[in-house]
């Protein structure tokens, strides 16, 4: 057994870039972890951490634990899921295919956050042989791009349930520029369907009215800057990111419905944020006969 300092002297970027590269060349794209979460349950395997996996075996959730007979335990969480390409000719090069340049690794989860799982993995590692009087976990979990209900929800559910051992201690390892965090936005996503009437393009201007035309005004009400703020996670936050209406080119839309991202700060709730929301659409569309939406 060495002494921890002489271990953790050993951490080494080059070996945290090899995994991360490793990881970040398996598209995992939410819902498609499988593979890259198989893969991560062998690193920690081979860095002689005692391994669980919990959940669907289509997309597994990774528990590891070294040292698991001490008192104490820290838990490193990560999560190995990323977003979609959304612009694929928008990348220099192949997102699934990692590369460093002038310092940085590049490739899609590289920043979120598989280089930072790859550091936990690491970690486990380097302590394999070291002298250190507290058990040391990694959680790595899928689902975190889509609200984490399969992913650490389901292991905060085994600790609850006494299924899985509970942490002292907890570090999130999210991006925060080395900064020490402790809170996270809160998130609700909603959509607001506004009604028009449909008809052929050339009564538009009789009978007709234009669903798009009104949702437009909604997302123009919807789109600002939120002035609240808790000194721990700054700003809310709130964009309009998805938006669907018409049929066809030639009926004006009776239909159109926006999907609104709303991220929380302490002390606000689903329920004062959607009266907000409110107050905004209903100021958008005074003075307009026409104006008729809903929140679903």
């Amino acid at each position: 057994m060495q002494p921890l300092g002489e271990a953790l002297a050993k951490l080494s970027q080059e070996r945290i870039v090899e995994l991360a590269s490793n990881l970040i060349q398996i598209p995992s794209i939410t819902g498609e972890e499988k593979e890259v979460m198989e893969r991560a349950a062998e690193m920690l395997e081979k860095a002689g951490a005692q391994v669980e996996t919990h959940g669907p075996p289509e997309r597994p959730i990774v528990s590891a634990t070294w040292n698991p007979e001490a008192e104490k335990l820290l838990v490193f969480n990560g999560h190995l899921d990323v977003v979609p390409i959304s612009n694929p000719d928008a990348w220099d090069r192949d997102p699934w295919t990692p590369h460093l340049e002038g310092g940085k690794l590049y490739g899609r989860g590289a920043s979120d956050m598989k280089t930072s799982c790859a550091a936990m993995i690491h970690l486990l590692e380097t302590l394999k042989d070291s002298e250190l009087d507290l058990a040391v976990g990694v959680h790595l979990v899928p689902d975190e791009e889509k609200g984490g209900t399969q992913g650490t929800k389901v292991l905060v559910d085994k600790i609850s349930q006494g299924e899985l051992r509970r942490p002292d201690y907890v570090v999130i390892g999210e991006q925060s520029n080395l900064q020490v965090r402790v809170a996270e936005r809160g998130l609700i996503w909603f959509q607001v369907r506004f009604h028009g009437r449909a008809s052929h393009t050339a009564s538009c201007r009789v009978t007709g009215i234009n669903a798009i035309a009104k949702a437009s005004k909604g997302v123009l009400a919807l789109e600002h800057h939120l002035e609240k703020f808790h000194p721990w996670i700054g700003h809310p936050m709130q964009s309009v990111n998805m938006i669907q209406g018409g049929a066809v080119p030639n009926q004006v839309p009776a239909l159109c419905t926006i999907t609104v991202d709303r991220r929380l700060i302490i002390d606000e709730t689903a329920e004062t944020v959607l009266k907000e929301v409110r107050e905004d659409l209903d100021r958008a569309g005074e003075g307009d006969p026409d104006w008729k939406y809903e929140i679903v």
